[in-house]
């Protein structure tokens, strides 16, 4: 009876270990991703979009650039110089800019924030070179 014991506790325990090594280990939650893309169309009417995903995004922040000086700020929580939120996407738009015979550099840098104001992270936009221009 001893020996028959053994063996069924061996069984259970291989059993158990059996079961525990079929059950899929917890994973890890995604990481937060954060993007910003600058648009400009043919009236020199300027756009950013800037996306995220798997972050507790609230507000977000936009500090736009001509020839890589600052000359505006923008924030989604703002009744001025406004951006939208819908969704993982904030769209920001500047203008229009006035059209210039010269080509200029514009880019932007997205800042995003938690409900409580913590920040989160930074995203550059890349730079879009376009015949438009704020005097």
């Amino acid at each position: 009876m001893d020996g028959t014991l053994r063996r069924t506790g061996a069984a259970l325990s291989l059993a158990a270990a059996l079961a525990m090594a079929s059950i899929p280990a917890a994973t890890a939650a995604p990481a937060p991703a954060y993007t910003a893309t600058f648009t400009a169309d043919a009236s020199c009417l300027l756009t950013v979009k800037a996306t995220w995903k798997n972050a507790p995004v609230a507000r977000v922040y936009l500090l736009w650039y001509q020839d890589a000086t600052w000359i505006a700020t923008s924030d989604t929580e703002s009744p001025v110089n406004s951006g939208t939120i819908k969704g993982k996407t904030a769209t920001f738009r500047f203008g229009p800019a006035s059209a210039s015979g010269t080509a200029h550099q514009w880019s932007a840098e997205a800042q995003f924030y938690t409900a409580a104001g913590a920040a989160l992270e930074v995203a550059d936009t890349a730079p879009v070179t376009v015949g438009c221009a704020v005097p």
